[in-house]
């Protein structure tokens, strides 16, 4: 099962790097320069609205398994815009080692997480499967959480792109990108560090949302 996995994390990375390497980094590629037209965007975004019910997917530092926090969201058209209301801040605790803040983020509840899905070019547009550009406002979340009558200042801002390693496979990168495929999504969500009271704590792992409508 621990393989397994593994061999899912694996698997995200791969399909996300095929994708956008694929459309960015062929020189041979004939259509390497095209872009999806203003009909074709809308008409995926349209396709891909909607509520959809899934989890929250990340490599827990505690059990090192890969473990989830259920969640949903909804995408809205034609803004293209995904917003999580009950993004679990518990998510946030993973990789950071100071106790009383992963302790506060444990307990964090839920916040709403909001974004804007760009879709781009890929050579799999007309068979359905859709890839797309996830970004966050400015960069970044903003919130505020209460935890025994003390409340603290949170800012997560995330990256374009994560550069995990791994001892089963050296190291593997993460993009802000997803994609859509009859009716399922899946989108990396890279955290480049979080701000707690001012004080800048790094993450370790990447983390992903799955879900379908």
């Amino acid at each position: 099962m621990e393989n397994l996995r593994k061999m899912m994390l694996m698997l995200m990375c791969i399909t996300f790097m095929g994708a956008i390497s694929s459309c960015l980094n062929d020189d041979n590629n004939s259509d390497e320069l095209n872009v999806l037209t203003p009909s074709q965007k809308s008409a995926q975004i349209f396709e891909m609205a909607g509520t959809y019910n899934g989890y929250v997917y990340f490599n827990n530092d505690t059990t090192l398994k890969l473990d989830s926090l259920a969640c949903t969201w909804r995408l809205t058209a034609p803004d293209s815009t995904i917003i999580i209301p009950n993004f679990p801040v518990a998510l946030l605790a993973n990789g950071i080692t100071d106790k009383n803040v992963k302790k506060c983020l444990n307990e964090g509840g839920t916040v709403p997480f909001k974004a804007v899905l760009h879709p781009y070019y890929n050579n799999n547009h007309t068979k359905g499967l859709y890839t797309f550009w996830m970004l966050v406002d400015n960069d970044k979340m903003e919130f505020t959480i209460k935890n025994e009558e003390t409340t603290h200042n949170v800012r997560v801002n995330f990256s374009y792109e994560m550069k995990v390693n791994y001892s089963w496979a050296n190291f593997a990168t993460y993009y802000s990108i997803g994609e859509f495929s009859k009716g399922v999504i899946r989108i990396n969500i890279p955290v480049k560090d979080i701000v707690f009271d001012d004080k800048s704590y790094s993450t370790t792992w990447p983390s992903f949302i799955y879900g379908k409508k």
